[in-house]
């Protein structure tokens, strides 16, 4: 199930070459975008794998900002998956690949839960009531499943549609048509490069952060 996730990370900077206004410039500071990050990782790879988690959450509250126009309820979801000793043990599971020490895996989970929970606290503090209730449905609702199978949920029904209806260049194309486009290529990654995946889990985070780079600074 984690190579599923893994190969969701692959296809799903595919279409950022739409984005490209420039088809030289733009894709070289792309690829050198991903040499250098792999470069950071080979240095810090604890601290590449913390920024990973920290900006994925960055990335993904523009979901919760577009649907229900608060941004702060991904830290409920990531709240929600970080909570119990459980979960704690589906993280290290989900990031073995990486072979980062447990210990610091550990504490790199520790620090993006700390992060959620000083956020909840926040937002308790400045938000109503009834905004507070959503805000702890929605840490239950993620204690549902396991993490792993949670996030693939999240990005497939919900992370990946809302990415693909913000595409530019494609007013007049049918999403849904898009997202099979999407899905067959992520078949096709997970079944052809399973083995890939599970040795070049470097390569893959750096892909992941680029991506996830180039939404925030875009």
């Amino acid at each position: 199930m984690e190579l599923l996730l893994y190969s969701f990370i692959i296809t799903h900077g595919y279409f950022d070459v739409l984005y490209f206004n420039n088809l030289w410039y733009n894709p070289l500071c792309y690829i050198l975008t991903i040499f250098n990050i792999r470069l950071f990782y080979n240095i810090y790879p604890s601290l590449c794998i913390f920024a990973t988690l920290f900006m994925s959450i960055i990335h993904f509250s523009y979901d919760f900002e577009y649907v229900v126009n608060n941004s702060n309820y991904i830290y409920a979801v990531f709240l929600g998956l970080l909570y119990t000793k459980d979960q704690m043990i589906y993280w290290l599971y989900l990031l073995m690949y990486t072979n980062i020490e447990i210990n610091y895996l550990k504490n790199i989970i520790t620090s993006i839960r700390y992060i959620c929970m000083i956020n909840s606290i926040l937002f308790f503090i400045n938000n109503t009531i009834i905004s507070s209730i959503d805000y702890i449905l929605i840490i239950i609702i993620s204690q549902l499943l396991n993490p792993l199978s949670t996030i693939i949920l999240y990005l497939g029904v919900v992370h990946t549609p809302l990415a693909i209806s913000r595409l530019p260049y494609t007013p007049n194309i049918n999403i849904f048509n898009i997202y099979l486009i999407l899905m067959f290529v992520h078949i096709v990654v997970l079944i052809v490069g399973k083995d890939l995946i599970k040795k070049n889990i470097p390569i893959i985070v750096s892909i992941l952060n680029t991506h996830i780079l180039f939404h925030l600074i875009r």
